[in-house]
């Protein structure tokens, strides 16, 4: 996409080149019809141009005042804000374009560079300045963040089995009887009253 479009008339072409090259050795990007690509139709190309174009200069001129195309061309610059007339012939520019201030500009071609181009090259800058470039459809996209994985749910902890060989507690009423004592115990005991019963 160009910086400038630049509206012209055919007839003004080897003029009109003084003014291309002016502004090209300003680092500024100038579309006009004679960069037109193989296998592209003239309107498509001017049409696509021009709506991109981030300024339009329109060269005003005995020729180009009277050129429907121009003044078409100027239009669209116009109800979009931004135009940046120049006046390469001593002419009015036609009605409804006379609103904004023209860059006189008689001695492009003649001159070199002309007394104005200072002016005209300071007011497609500020034009530009107004219009900050589009983003690009080409520019390398960030690429997509993994998802997250899914946490898997946290399982209750088992608790140990109970060995078959554990010694229980003392005092445990699984191991001793009433009285506290170990089974064993008990039963010599009963087994000595009995032996005593019988004597």
């Amino acid at each position: 996409m160009a910086d400038v479009f630049l509206s012209y008339a055919r007839e003004d072409e080897a003029r009109v080149g003084a003014l291309v090259r002016l502004l090209e050795a300003q680092r500024l990007s100038v579309f006009w019809d004679r960069q037109i690509p193989p296998g592209r139709t003239w309107r498509e190309s001017i049409g696509r141009a021009l709506a991109d174009a981030r300024c339009v200069v329109v060269a005003w001129s005995a020729h180009s005042i009277a050129s429907d195309f121009v003044a078409e061309e100027a239009d669209d610059a116009r109800r979009r804000g931004v135009p940046v007339p120049v006046l390469i012939d001593p002419v009015l520019p036609p009605l409804g374009f006379r609103s904004v201030q023209a860059a006189d500009l008689h001695d492009l071609g003649s001159a070199d560079p002309p007394a104005n181009s200072a002016a005209l090259v300071d007011a497609v800058r500020a034009v530009l300045r107004q219009q900050p470039p589009p983003q690009s459809q080409s520019q390398p996209q960030p690429p997509p963040q993994p998802l997250p994985r899914p946490q898997a749910p946290a399982l209750p902890r088992q608790q140990p089995a109970a060995s078959g060989f554990a010694v229980p507690p003392a005092g445990s009423s699984s191991a001793a009887g009433s009285s506290g004592r170990p089974a064993r115990t008990r039963r010599i005991g009963l087994a000595a009253a009995m032996i005593a019963a019988i004597a």
